[in-house]
């Protein structure tokens, strides 16, 4: 499953709205993209009870992974990786991390020693229910994709 070209594009408007200077979050959503089924189905992501493939981001979140102090030390995705994240995030590899019970994408940003990444939380509470939802976005070494037991999925 993947989002549509339609659904990709107004994403892609929006998160640049959000990512504008002046822009004021209000915690909302908007879906980003889409679980494989391969994760889904996944032996550890299967006990935490996951039951939906979408996966939402908030302009709050996405303003997050964005930060001043991320991109200073240079572990920020430039705003045309965060505006392309639904086509990341299908194009991505994909991890579960025992230590957080969630899942990261990792993807190529054009870039021999550095990869993008985007930690998805299952069950992120909003409105009284849980959501599948990236929590944070950013750059980290190659060489660390598995570091701290992740398993490839």
């Amino acid at each position: 499953m993947r989002l549509s070209e339609l659904e990709k594009q107004e994403y892609a408007d929006w998160a640049r709205q959000v990512l504008a200077d002046g822009h004021l979050a209000r915690h909302e959503f908007r879906r980003v993209g889409l679980l494989p089924q391969r994760v889904l189905h996944d032996r550890d992501v299967s006990k935490i009870g996951v039951e939906v493939a979408d996966i939402e981001i908030s302009d709050y979140l996405l303003r997050h992974g964005y930060r001043s102090s991320k991109e200073v030390r240079g572990a920020s995705l430039c705003i045309e990786d965060l505006a392309y994240l639904p086509d990341r995030l299908e194009a991505a590899k994909w991890f579960f991390d025992p230590k957080h019970g969630n899942v990261i994408a990792f993807f190529d940003i054009n870039d021999q020693v550095m990869v993008g990444k985007a930690v998805v939380h299952f069950k992120y509470m909003r409105k009284g229910k849980g959501h599948n939802a990236v929590i944070t976005t950013g750059i980290v070494r190659r060489a660390n994709i598995q570091d701290g037991g992740k398993r490839h999925l």
